[in-house]
């Protein structure tokens, strides 16, 4: 147990690379945005199954699932706990990112109940204003993931930067949601 293993010439205790979720920041970007912000229950339940196989916890998944927003601050905790041990040197502004995403999720529930006249400027303004929420809450989920990806040893992520047929799926229904997007503000003018 105390072999060391090496990833991206780090050497790293065995352990230590399952307890999050590894990815690399431009692939976790690219699924973010592309998927329309809807990578991020996959990304949650991902970090969540790697702490509950490294602590051998049980926290039933259809929880984090339903309950997302109410996961985001002890997941950033741990992520941060994690952090320290492994890299005491490293900073992680663990409760400004989560409060971040919490009130970015809050305010694009809110967005998305506005009713509008149908103007296309109102059309055009809103998606806008999605697209700059989404941009930012991926902005400070990707400072969490990137304090997890040097907590585990692999500041690059390169134990997770190719594309998989999952990923791809994942950015063909975001892609179309996009183009509905697009297109809809595209008609509106």
């Amino acid at each position: 147990m105390n072999e060391q293993v090496e990833t991206a010439a780090v050497p790293v205790e065995p352990q230590t690379l399952a307890q999050h979720h590894i990815v690399a920041l431009p692939k976790f970007f690219i699924l973010f945005i592309g998927t329309f912000g809807w990578y991020l229950i996959y990304w949650m339940f991902k970090h969540w199954a790697r702490l509950r196989a490294y602590k051998r916890t049980k926290i039933p998944s259809f929880m984090i699932l339903f309950l997302l927003i109410a996961f985001i601050f002890p997941l950033f905790g741990k992520i941060k706990q994690t952090l320290r041990a492994n890299k005491p040197e490293a900073k992680f502004a663990n409760v400004l990112c989560a409060g971040a995403v919490i009130l970015l999720q809050i305010a694009s529930v809110i967005v998305s109940l506005i009713q509008t006249d149908g103007s296309a400027m109102v059309y055009v303004a809103m998606a806008i204003l999605i697209g700059t929420m989404l941009s930012l809450e991926a902005w400070f989920l990707s400072r969490a993931q990137n304090a997890a990806n040097i907590a585990c040893g692999d500041p690059k992520g390169l134990a997770n930067n190719k594309f998989t047929w999952l990923d791809a799926v994942g950015l063909v229904i975001g892609g179309s949601m996009w183009a509905i997007v697009i297109y809809g503000a595209i008609i509106s003018l």
